[in-house]
């Protein structure tokens, strides 16, 4: 199974060219379990990170950027050398993701092994969400993550951003498409490189 595939939309620029993400937040209260957050999330509008093309590229489609019918995207911060837990998303499984910001960033994916523990934790944001110690996960597939990638996000998964810069994730999911994995991947043929 491929777990990630290159996009193409007939767009020229995914992102606002003024983009501004000043007003992200910077600090955040550690994890369930004591540890520092060095990845957040934030639901801001699409129009404050997609641009116009972008959100009428999208419309014309029927996919609608949405969080809990918000027209909004999920809008990921990594630091310099963050490792995300590995969790499982609640909700669609798939999103399209741009990544920006750092050249070196690797999206893993993995499958439980017969030692694997999982427990619930909390995001930033409040939602709900299965996570899972690295032991007993046996790793799948990897990517680089560049540009623009439709993504499967109801498999364990997680981040790694080896540079030493932020790295930014875009990411666009229409909770009301209840698609599997293979039924979005078909609907987004016409567009994978």
């Amino acid at each position: 199974m491929q777990y990630h595939y290159e996009v193409k939309f007939p767009v020229e620029q995914w992102l606002r060219t003024d983009i501004d993400l000043s007003w992200y937040p910077t600090e955040f209260p550690p994890t369930p379990w004591g540890e520092k957050r060095n990845w957040a999330l934030q639901y801001p509008a699409s129009n404050r990170v997609l641009s116009q093309a972008a959100i009428d590229f999208l419309n014309s489609i029927n996919i609608c950027p949405s969080v809990d019918g918000a027209d909004t995207v999920n809008l990921f911060r990594g630091d310099p050398g963050a490792v995300m837990h590995i969790h499982q998303d609640p909700g669609p499984r798939w999103s399209l993701n741009y990544v920006w910001g750092n050249e070196s960033s690797e999206m893993v994916w993995y499958k439980e092994g017969p030692d694997a523990k999982t427990r619930m934790w909390t995001s930033v944001t409040g939602r709900q969400a299965m996570s899972f110690e690295p032991e007993g996960m046996i790793e799948v597939d990897r990517v680089v993550m560049r540009g623009l990638q439709l993504v499967k996000i109801d498999t364990p998964h997680n981040v790694f951003n080896h540079g030493d810069s932020t790295r930014w994730a875009a990411c666009v999911k229409d909770r009301t498409k209840t698609w599997t994995w293979e039924e979005a991947v078909k609907f987004f043929k016409p567009w994978i490189v």
